[in-house]
């Protein structure tokens, strides 16, 4: 099974050069959902232990790296089977891309011939309010979904 995996980061309150992940969203399908990593009590790390972990389940997302991390040094939670789409899609068509990593924007017009623009404002706003405005949430769901599409067009993991 398939699932994107993406975080919105935030500038962090005390140190303003730090930015820390205030959601984190799945997405498999059409199905999304979102959570909130920040604050931390907010964030169920139980109930994501085993979803994370499972063997049928691989996840997908840009800048992977960074979001494994995370987990596994703020929560414990290891993420078993991850994929960075950026890489994934440079080893399986390097003609595609020319062997350049490219943020999804840019993936997305290039593949589904859509312009997807992430308007500052949206980025820039309070995203830790205990309930998100609707435009927030389809702003989340928006990156996850196209991860996921994606996904689903390029053959993984490549053999090795």
């Amino acid at each position: 099974m398939k699932v994107s995996m993406e975080m919105i980061w935030d500038q962090s309150d005390d140190d303003l050069s730090c930015f820390i992940p205030v959601t984190l969203q799945f997405c498999y399908e059409n199905c999304c959902i979102i959570y909130h990593v920040s604050p931390p009590h907010n964030f169920p790390t139980l109930s994501l232990q085993n979803f994370l972990s499972y063997d049928s389940v691989d996840f997908f997302g840009f800048q992977m790296l960074y979001k494994v991390r995370y987990l596994r040094q703020q929560y414990n939670l290891a993420v078993k089977n991850w994929f960075d789409i950026s890489c994934q899609v440079c080893l399986s068509a390097p003609a595609f891309l020319n062997n350049v990593s490219v943020p999804l924007q840019t993936l997305v017009s290039m593949i589904f011939s859509k312009v997807y623009v992430k308007p500052d404002d949206f980025l820039q706003s309070n995203w830790r309010l205990s309930k998100l405005s609707l435009d927030k949430i389809m702003f989340a769901t928006l990156d996850c979904f196209f991860v996921c599409q994606i996904a689903n067009l390029i053959r993984f993991p490549l053999p090795l």
